[in-house]
């Protein structure tokens, strides 16, 4: 699909044409779950499954202390 979940942004980023640094990450890490921002109108099952496809690439999501 071409909304498939490949990585977690890591630092902020506008929408913009322009280019930006960032970074993110691809694969082997554990993020905060209840600190990831979903794009406005994210279903529960848009979310279960982007997590899921994180999830293949190592990259876990539970939730912060």
């Amino acid at each position: 699909p071409l909304n498939k979940a490949v990585a977690v942004l890591a630092t902020p980023a506008e929408v913009s044409t322009t280019a930006q640094k960032t970074v993110f990450i691809k694969r082997g890490a554990t993020v905060a779950k209840n600190n990831l921002i979903w794009p406005e109108g994210a279903t529960d099952e848009q979310i279960k499954t982007a997590l899921a496809e994180l999830e293949t690439l190592g990259i876990v999501a539970q939730n912060a202390l």
